[in-house]
């Protein structure tokens, strides 16, 4: 489950940057603080997503 969660955390912060390298051009290199709450923050949000998912998966009875 931890791993699913990584995942979910990682996907996130790579999304997130992949949108601010693009606005890197337009707008300047955003500060660390912008980073902190953006990037920390919603990558945070969903590899706390992924923890529960994760939970939800391994609960599942398996047959046989």
């Amino acid at each position: 489950m931890r791993f699913v969660a990584l995942g979910f955390g990682c996907a996130m912060a790579y999304s997130v940057w992949r949108v601010e390298w693009f606005d890197v051009y337009r707008h300047g290199m955003p500060s660390a603080t912008y980073f902190l709450k953006t990037v920390v923050a919603y990558s945070g949000v969903l590899a706390i997503t992924g923890w529960f998912v994760g939970l939800a998966l391994a609960r599942i009875p398996r047959l046989g």
